[in-house]
């Protein structure tokens, strides 16, 4: 099993910085990349038969199956990966709204 490492923290460090660049919002305001793609993607935001996937359920749904491949794997990409994917998940657990879908 490898522990975090290097590579998590890079992912780590550029998902803050995403997170400053995409995310600079409260919650129920727009993204800063803001654009449609309907029926999918509203203002910036994923949707499921207008029910919306916050993007800290969809982290968190990558890692379930991503995870355990960090074990045996050596790939830098997966790493840091996964260590972007951790720090978004952990950033939209903080918003007010993250259980409203």
């Amino acid at each position: 099993m490898r522990p975090l490492n290097n590579w998590n923290m890079i992912g780590a460090l550029l998902a803050i910085i995403l997170i400053n660049i995409i995310f600079r919002n409260k919650a129920g305001t727009p993204h800063t990349l803001n654009f449609n793609w309907d029926p999918y993607i509203k203002q910036g935001s994923i949707y499921v038969n207008d029910i919306h996937i916050h993007h800290w359920l969809s982290c968190f749904t990558l890692l379930v199956f991503l995870i355990p491949f960090q074990m045996t794997s050596t790939s830098p990409l997966l790493l840091i990966t996964n260590g972007l994917l951790f720090i978004l998940m952990l950033q939209g657990l903080l918003y007010e709204d993250r259980f409203d879908f």
